[in-house]
């Protein structure tokens, strides 16, 4: 068990789409598929997307956390933030489909919300061809520079 990416960031809109394609980079390298790879990226635009406009006050964004682990024969992906209690005081209209796509294309997700902030905890089968060993990081190069203009450390381990 491994963690192959950790980034941290303001949650800000800006921030979604580098780290979906971080995400999407990394989840590509290990070998999932095409439609996994899709999924992933559905997953994690929705989760962070959620914290982004959910998790804070629109002139005070705070810390986002993107996690990926290797988990047995799982990858996990994880998105935590650390703001307001209840994310999901949302107007009816606007409740639940991201969370529900993310249930849908998932092995296993839990979503939990407390006064601390929330955190989506999404699980993806790994494929017996991945072609990817644990045992060395994954971020090296030009995608540590493309993050960090977002004012984010990226760590591998």
């Amino acid at each position: 068990m491994g963690t192959l990416l950790l980034l941290r960031v303001d949650a800000r809109a800006e921030s979604i789409g580098p780290l979906r394609d971080a995400v999407g980079s990394i989840a590509s390298h290990i070998g999932l598929s095409d439609s996994q790879l899709y999924g992933v990226k559905l997953c994690v635009t929705e989760a962070v997307t959620n914290a982004v406009v959910h998790a804070y006050p629109d002139d005070e964004p705070g810390p986002l956390e993107v996690r990926v682990r290797h988990v047995a024969d799982e990858v996990e992906i994880v998105v935590a933030d650390h703001g307001r209690e209840a994310h999901g005081e949302l107007p009816h209209d606007h409740a639940g489909f991201g969370l529900g796509f993310i249930s849908r294309l998932t092995n296993r997700c839990t979503f939990t919300a407390a006064a601390h902030g929330a955190r989506v905890e999404m699980r993806f089968p790994l494929p017996r061809s991945a072609r990817y060993r644990f045992d060395r990081p994954l971020i090296s190069g030009p995608g540590r520079g493309h993050l960090a203009r977002l004012g984010s450390r990226t760590l591998t381990s």
